[in-house]
């Protein structure tokens, strides 16, 4: 297919003519809400799909760039097509930058950290991303890493049982500790 190149804020990009496909267009009055949303409220819906759209603004862009339309805008690197410039612009940032998260344990990277958080997840099995540089520990919140490197990473355990050999960084640790000395004494 041959479509004229056009270069745009730095990015190489192909576009397409503005083929409406025989899309019907309307005016403002023409729309007629169909059904009423759980708070009340009017929606339209698409007569081409089974879209439905709050505005009669959101339903003519609908129809203007997105229902049976075919993607305008073209990656030069990568061949995959966007029907809005913005997407595309956001798609050149995966080809352009150096990516900003990793996964602590596999070798995944991405300039989107909810990409690394659902990898996470759907992958290793835990959301734990913050890896301390001290100890193998790995943490779901910064926080936590912090809190980890300032009381409990190398150090020697406080807090001892008076029970048994038990012994722990944390006073909450051992307070749920000292709990099963006193269920076992309560048998």
């Amino acid at each position: 297919m041959n479509a004229p190149y056009i270069q745009g804020q730095g990015q190489m990009m192909t576009i397409r003519g503005n083929n409406l496909l025989g899309v019907e267009q309307r005016t403002t009055s023409g729309y007629q809400p169909v059904r009423m949303t759980a708070r009340g409220q009017s929606s339209y819906k698409c007569p081409n799909c089974d879209r439905f759209y709050m505005r009669t603004s959101c339903l003519k862009r609908h129809l203007r760039v997105e229902c049976g339309q075919e993607p305008q805008y073209q990656c030069r690197i990568c061949q995959g097509w966007f029907k809005y410039k913005h997407n595309l612009s956001a798609h050149m940032k995966l080809h352009m930058e150096e990516p900003k998260h990793h996964c602590t344990i596999s070798p995944l990277s991405s300039l989107y950290r909810a990409i690394v958080r659902s990898h996470c997840v759907l992958v290793n099995g835990t959301l734990k991303e913050f890896a301390c540089n001290l100890c193998p520990r790995t943490y779901s919140t910064l926080r936590a890493l912090r809190f980890h490197q300032r009381i409990e990473c190398n150090r020697e355990p406080r807090f001892t049982c008076g029970w048994c050999d038990y012994r722990t960084l944390r006073r909450t640790s051992l307070q749920r500790h000292m709990l099963r000395h006193r269920r076992d004494r309560l048998d």
